[in-house]
Parts: C-alpha cells; sequence; structure tokens
C-alpha cells in the first residue's frame, strides 16, 4: 500500500489522493464521531507510518484508508 500523497478536508468532504487518483467521501458518511467534528478537528489528522490510516487524535477516530477506498471502488 502505498501512503496517500495529499489529504484534505475542504467543507464537509475527505479528500485523498493515492498514486495519482483523487478520491473524495463525505464526512456524514463516515463514522459519525468524524462527521460530527469540528472542521479544526477534522484537519488535524495523522497518516500511519505505513500510509494504512489516518488518525484523527482531537476525536479518536482512525480511518482505514483500503477500507475507504474500496467504498467507492
Amino acid at each position: 500500500m502505498l501512503k496517500p500523497s495529499k489529504i484534505d478536508v475542504i467543507n464537509d468532504a475527505l479528500s485523498i489522493t493515492l498514486e495519482g487518483k483523487t478520491f473524495v467521501f463525505q464526512l456524514s458518511a463516515i463514522p459519525k464521531r468524524l462527521a460530527s467534528a469540528s472542521q479544526v478537528s477534522c484537519e488535524n489528522f495523522i497518516v500511519s507510518p505505513s500510509g494504512y490510516s489516518i488518525h484523527r487524535p482531537d476525536v479518536d477516530e482512525d480511518l482505514s484508508i483500503p477500507a475507504l477506498i474500496k467504498t467507492v471502488a
């Protein structure tokens, strides 16, 4: 699994760029703790060293990047 080259939170969407392709996920469609978090909390994240997941410390939420990608693939 390659690390994402870019991750952004824009309004109510999470955007992940991986291998030159951008995937966009509505925050309301992913875990409720993240969907209801403030913009500042959503923008505070750490990508795991393996590039496998995104951790949001403010809301104590981990998102599996491969699982997210599978929802749109």
